[in-house]
């Protein structure tokens, strides 16, 4: 690990403009649900559960944009148990 590295690398579920929403189960067939889906607020990147072309590879890229993202702001971290 670099000097300058900080000990938690940082990604961007650590960022305060990093969304998730989980998506939803279906109930019926009128309401069939929908997939997960991340997204940048600042626009870097997004993707969800039903995007064809996403793979562990560009997931993993996606969300280590923040490694060098001049938007990068760290999120409150929640207290560990």
């Amino acid at each position: 690990m670099d000097a300058d590295e900080p000990a938690t690398p940082r990604t961007c579920i650590l960022c305060a403009k990093f969304s998730f929403h989980a998506g939803l189960d279906a109930y019926s067939e009128r309401t069939p649900g929908s997939e997960w889906i991340a997204w940048c607020l600042q626009g870097h990147w997004d993707m969800s559960g039903d995007d064809e072309d996403l793979s562990e590879e560009v997931y993993r890229r996606n969300l280590l944009t923040a490694r060098t993202c001049p938007d990068f702001v760290a999120a409150p971290l929640p207290p560990t148990s």
